[in-house]
């Protein structure tokens, strides 16, 4: 069964991915984003590549030196993590929510994205997902969320709160509801 948000069609497991304890699909995602994106009227500073693009090592980094920020958001091992390419400063931000005792949950070598260039800086921040298999896509959501509108991005909800307002808030946000503002 099909149901139409706007002009994207969704398969009925794509809305139920944001029922509670159930992990966000690809295509969830890069519709989300892609309606945040549009809300707050950035494509122009800010770019985002969807998720079907799994291969970082593949991405031409010379496309996106324009903008101000590139966000990429992959999945790895089932987990969700976003990744901000600042192409002028030449970081690259992990922002993983899974709690950690590494740095990250993923090896981040230098990357090449130039003739000459490589990536000189990159940082992580380590979210509060805490004990929860569901939750990191609706985490990673909210990163990109945070980043965009200048947010503090320490924000410490449980998963009680995550399961029962902030999805909830992403389902009113998918029927035009509410804002990408009232969602924080």
């Amino acid at each position: 069964m099909l149901i139409n948000y706007g002009y994207i069609p969704f398969p009925t497991y794509e809305i139920k991915c944001l029922n509670k304890g159930q992990k966000l699909t690809d295509g969830m995602i890069d519709y989300l984003i892609n309606k945040i994106f549009n809300q707050l009227n950035l494509n122009e500073k800010y770019h985002y590549i969807p998720t079907y693009f799994h291969m970082i090592e593949q991405i031409d980094w010379k496309k996106y030196k324009n903008f101000e920020k590139t966000f990429i958001v992959l999945n790895q091992d089932n987990h969700w993590f976003l990744f901000v390419y600042e192409p002028k400063k030449l970081k690259f931000h992990l922002y993983d929510p899974l709690p950690s005792e590494d740095e990250s949950v993923i090896d981040i070598e230098l990357l090449p994205i130039g003739d000459d260039d490589i990536i000189e800086d990159y940082y992580g921040i380590i979210g509060n997902q805490g004990k929860s298999k569901t939750n990191c896509g609706i985490f990673v959501l909210l990163y990109v969320i945070g980043l965009l509108t200048k947010q503090n991005l320490s924000f410490n909800y449980d998963e009680k709160y995550i399961n029962n307002i902030i999805r909830k808030k992403f389902i009113q946000f998918l029927n035009d509801e509410i804002t990408v503002d009232k969602i924080f």
